[in-house]
């Protein structure tokens, strides 16, 4: 490298990072080999307060403040400096949604404006707190007594920690889940309490998967073969981050064995794979997410329409990559769950 370069000079000022790194020069330059002077220091190691003032070379090695709380701009701004092979260091303060940022890059590449009306600020208000819990959520598992904690600084005590943040996160955005006769959600937003989805009055259902490849297209054409004609019941599929893509050669033969016919508005030997639409979720009466985190990361995504997103009663683990075999033991799990979801039901294709 013939340099190495700071950006930046809110995070960690540029003045403090060069005054710093100038009392350790003899060190520095001594471990890189250069001559120990001040005035190699100065050639070799540059700062700059312009962040747009990085130019194209063929190796780079930079040190960048995410001055703007916005993990994924920043690295996708910086993504492009070297044409050979760069390395981007980033320099971040802890704020709410940086680590959702670092695990999620596929979300904001689809819709770089994802963020903005999730979080307005960074307080440790009510309202964060619930978000953060349900971004945590969409990451990964969490175990239950690290909500109960959390809920706790909120004064909440409750054992059932995901079903007091499925309440709260609705009430956030203005809608409400449908209630039984206690008060609790019908559908909770894990599908881990045993409650079933009251589908009664809903005419078209939309399933939503990651690549609308796999689960979301076999589970719609599973359940238009099972309950769609009978019911006057229809239901599509798509994806979070779909790129047009056939459904999965596999997903088509499984339900081919399954004895599910592709014909009419069934014919998901036809199916292209789409990205999820805000025209989507409007047009639909009910939005189901194939795991807890579609159905998180839809409401985050589209918070106007949370009252329709729910959950099967079960996760279905995603097959892509697996041979046949792994296909038809997914579609055996959506049937199960549609089963359980459906329980007065009966099926129309034997």
């Amino acid at each position: 490298m013939k340099k190495t370069v700071w950006y930046g000079g809110d995070v960690f000022p540029v003045q403090d990072a060069r005054w710093i790194a100038r009392q350790y020069y003899y060190d520095l330059m001594e471990y890189a080999k250069l001559p120990t002077n001040q005035e190699s220091f100065d050639k070799y190691f540059k700062t700059s307060f312009n962040m747009c003032d990085e130019r194209v070379s063929d190796y780079s090695f930079i040190t960048v403040e995410d001055d703007r709380n916005n993990l994924f701009e920043t690295r996708r701004n910086f993504a492009t400096i070297a044409e050979e092979q760069g390395f981007v260091n980033v320099i971040s303060t802890e704020y709410m949604l940086r680590e959702y940022m670092a695990v999620n890059p596929e979300l904001f590449m689809a819709d770089a404006k994802a963020i903005p009306y999730i979080a307005a600020d960074c307080a440790r208000t009510k309202r964060n707190t619930i978000l953060s819990l349900c971004l945590l959520l969409c990451i990964d598992s969490v175990r239950q007594e690290v909500l109960q904690r959390q809920l706790l600084m909120l004064n909440i005590e409750t054992d059932d920690p995901v079903g007091v943040i499925w309440k709260e996160i609705c009430a956030i955005f203005g809608s409400g889940p449908e209630l039984d006769d206690q008060g609790d959600p019908v559908l909770s937003v894990t599908g881990l309490d045993g409650r079933t989805a009251n589908f009664e009055k809903r005419k078209t259902i939309l399933f939503v998967c990651t690549g609308n490849t796999c689960r979301s297209p076999m589970c719609a054409a599973l359940f238009n073969a099972l309950f769609g004609k009978k019911h006057n019941l229809h239901a599509h599929s798509c994806g979070l981050c779909a790129d047009g893509s056939p459904i999965s050669p596999n997903a088509a033969d499984a339900l081919i064995r399954r004895g599910i016919r592709s014909e009419g508005d069934n014919n998901y030997l036809t199916h292209i794979s789409k990205s999820v639409t805000d025209e989507m979720l409007r047009d639909a009466q009910t939005v189901v997410g194939m795991t807890n985190r579609h159905a998180m990361e839809l409401m985050f995504r589209f918070p106007a329409y949370a009252s329709k997103i729910h959950v099967l009663p079960h996760d279905i683990s995603d097959p892509y990559g697996g041979d046949l075999s792994v296909y038809e033991r997914c579609l055996c799990d959506i049937e199960a769950a549609l089963a359980e979801a459906f329980p007065e039901k009966e099926k129309t294709n034997e």
